[in-house]
Order: structure tokens, then sequence, then C-alpha cells
């Protein structure tokens, strides 16, 4: 369970609903005009949910499911990435700061939990099952710098390990969010209503891949 202050741009979208609704006041105003000076748009998809997949661990072909009944790896594609408020330079992308809400629980890829690798049970935190979901699904770097831009065909990957079934999901996209830094209020928009694939298995080597579906 994740636990943390979160800087999302919730701020932004509840004032302005606000300011079209019913008007703000002059204070709420100016902090929204500043909230959106500093605002970054990321537009994602939920791609898939992966419940065992197979992929090469410390040389050998190993298998990694989650301990726990229900478990499985959330697949999303960042789209598009918009950083062109005025009081911006750039953004620092940590793909360790997106997280989910299911319920009352919070996942992010810092969520502990246990796989099964091969028959034998690793932390999803250890080094090689995160090396190995990094190469099965090909995912984005863990950090980079973007200066201050428009990039409309990032199609970067994240995977986060949701590491029970959570409590009334049934197989819908989740919504996605991210840690904002102090000096950006992050905004993570969906840009399909569609659910994603489930994946019962997935062999990085042989099977389809799991396409992702960016306009």
């Amino acid at each position: 369970m994740v636990t943390r202050t979160r800087r999302i741009g919730t701020l932004c979208l509840v004032l302005l609903t606000s300011l079209l609704i019913q008007g703000c006041p002059p204070s709420s105003q100016q902090e929204l005009d500043q909230n959106l000076k500093k605002a970054i748009v990321m537009k994602y998809v939920h791609v898939a949910n992966v419940k065992m997949f197979q992929t090469q661990v410390g040389g050998s072909q190993s298998q990694l499911v989650g301990v726990n009944d229900g478990s499985f790896w959330a697949l999303f594609d960042i789209c598009t990435l918009d950083i062109q408020g005025s009081a911006l330079t750039g953004f620092n992308y940590d793909a360790s700061k997106f997280f989910i809400d299911a319920g009352s629980t919070s996942y992010s890829s810092a969520t502990p939990g246990n796989v099964n690798v091969s028959s034998v049970v690793m932390s999803s935190q250890s080094a090689q099952v995160l090396n190995a979901v990094h190469d099965a699904f090909s995912l984005s770097p863990a950090t980079q710098y973007f200066p201050k831009q428009f990039y409309p065909n990032l199609r970067y990957r994240i995977a986060i390990f949701v590491k029970e079934n959570p409590s009334g999901y049934r197989g819908d996209a989740m919504t996605l969010k991210y840690d904002g830094q102090p000096q950006v209020a992050a905004v993570v928009q969906n840009v399909s209503p569609g659910n994603p694939q489930f994946r019962d298995f997935y062999n990085a080597g042989g099977s389809p891949q799991i396409d992702g579906i960016c306009p």
C-alpha cells in the first residue's frame, strides 16, 4: 500500500470546474492561473493486464506470476507529453512516480509484493524481477529529462504490479496518476474508454506482442 502526499493536477481541474460553473474569487482564479502556467498534461491508455509472463531471468527462461491469487501487471502507454506552460523550462520524468488507486489501496512500481519466479519466491522489488519486467514489456527509461515542448508520439510503456485482485475490480480501464514535483502540477488524462487486454500468459519471446493503441 502506498501512503504519501500527492502533488497532481487535481487542484487545477477542481478550480477550473468551479470557475466555469459558479465563478471563483480573485485569489482562487490567481491560483488557477499560476497552476495552469506550470501544468503538464500526460495522455495515456491502459493497454493490458498480464497475470503471468515468461522471459529471461539470470540467463535462463523463467515464468513469473504473483504469489497471491488475482495479482497481475497493469501495463500503460504514455501516449503524449505536453510541457508548454509558460512557467516551465522542462520536466523530470520519473516512471516510479506513476500510481493507480484501487478502492482504498494505491499501487505503484514501488509497492512491495511477492512474485513466484519458476518456483522461487522473490520480492517484486528485487533486481531480477524488475529487470525481467522491463525486458519483457519494453518499458520506458526509469528517468529522463524532457525540455519544454510538446511530444506527440511518446509511447512510453510502464508496468505497475498489483499484488492482489482489487476488491470490486472487473477488468475495466484503471485511472493512472502521477506524483508531481513541487513545481509541477501534473495532469494525467485517459485517451481511450476501452477496457485493457487481459493476458493469462505472455511469452516475451513467442507470444504476439502487446500492442499499444495510442492514437
